[in-house]
């Protein structure tokens, strides 16, 4: 009776926000006419780059949102010639180039971000107070817009596009994580938890030391011949309003949250740590973040089941359909590696240290 009445609440909210359209009240034709009509105004800023080795071609219209995107993702390496475009993405951003979508922006009454789609499941759409994007599966193209630079949350600034683009990647093997990842020489360690465990701090701490960085927050992951290897798709990292002192390094790449209640800095790292931003690397090992009350951080092994709780949560709620399929894949990759607590000490210049030394020393 409790999941039946929870199956009831919850398609009630559905309907509610209208989260399931039928095929003809799917904007995204609309929304690739408005982007149409920005292009007839604006100038077209273009990226071509790979997610996971996957070219895709990125196109904003509006100068100051194209900046962001290209501090972003300007890291990623280019498509091998010959290689075909797998996902457009078209973009802009109305208040500079004054144009509004056909179907208006979205409610700001309404929750910060509602996921919809298609009642067929081929579209897939984000909408924020700040702006809507939708993607069409099956044309492989992305399009929408946004209110105002000024408008943009901690992760959009953070990560452009990074919903839509973990349903598309999805569907191509390579699934989003809540998850740092960095690396030494051919290893990489996967740091997995709930927000607030230290995950972030960290990587943050590794890639300081000389590491190399995957990403703090959001990473992919992906199946192969004998294991999972991880993908970075952003260079950049979300530091504490508190902590930008502790990491002078990565203080002057910095900019201040936009909205009243971010507690959180968003850091672009390819001024700084161009050569230690990584985009794929084979995962060898889990490590589950936590303060003690020591000087030094340490590891010591954490069971498969800790681990899966740790990951598995935040990880398959955050992607736009949470599915068994996704679930399914992080108890492989779980299964497929050691797992450890890391133990995280007070002396945080020393983290990175301790990092190294365990990757250069795991079997």
């Amino acid at each position: 009776m409790e999941v039946e009445l929870e199956k009831s609440v919850n398609n009630d909210r559905v309907a509610e926000l209208n989260q399931i359209l039928d095929a003809d009240e799917v904007p995204f034709a609309a929304l690739q006419r408005s982007f149409g009509h920005a292009c007839e105004v604006g100038r077209i800023r273009r990226f071509v780059v790979q997610f996971a080795g996957f070219p895709v071609q990125i196109q904003i219209v509006g100068n100051r949102w194209a900046e962001l995107v290209g501090r972003a993702i300007g890291h990623l390496p280019r498509p091998n010639e010959g290689q075909a475009i797998a996902l457009h993405i078209d973009a802009w951003d109305a208040e500079e180039v004054g144009v509004l979508p056909e179907l208006g922006l979205v409610d700001l009454d309404g929750p910060p971000t509602v996921m919809k789609s298609s009642s067929d499941g081929w579209f897939v759409g984000e909408e924020r107070h700040h702006g809507t994007l939708w993607l069409d599966r099956r044309g492989q193209h992305v399009t929408g817009c946004i209110a105002s630079v000024d408008a943009l949350t901690l992760d959009a600034r953070a990560r452009p596009f990074h919903k839509l683009l973990s349903a598309w990647l999805f569907d191509r093997g390579v699934q989003f994580v809540h998850a740092g990842l960095v690396s030494e020489a051919d290893s990489a360690l996967l740091f997995v938890g709930n927000g607030g465990a230290g995950k972030s701090t960290a990587s943050i701490c590794c890639l300081c030391s000389g590491m190399g960085f995957l990403g703090d927050d959001f990473v992919g992951i992906s199946r192969v011949a004998g294991g999972f290897v991880g993908h970075g798709f952003y260079a950049s990292c979300l530091l504490g309003n508190q902590h930008i002192k502790r990491f002078p390094e990565i203080a002057p790449h910095a900019y201040p949250p936009n909205l009243a209640d971010e507690q959180k800095h968003v850091a672009y790292l390819q001024d700084g740590f161009h050569r230690l931003l990584e985009h794929q690397k084979p995962i060898r090992a889990i490590a589950l973040p936590r303060v003690v009350d020591a000087p030094e951080s340490s590891f010591e092994k954490a069971s498969k089941v800790q681990a899966l709780k740790a990951i598995a949560p935040t990880s398959v709620m955050y992607l736009p359909r949470p599915s068994k399929e996704a679930f399914e894949t992080l108890s492989e990759l779980v299964a497929s590696v050691p797992t450890y607590w890391f133990n995280s000490g007070c002396d945080i210049n020393g983290i990175g240290g301790v990092v190294r030394s365990f990757l250069q020393n795991l079997d």
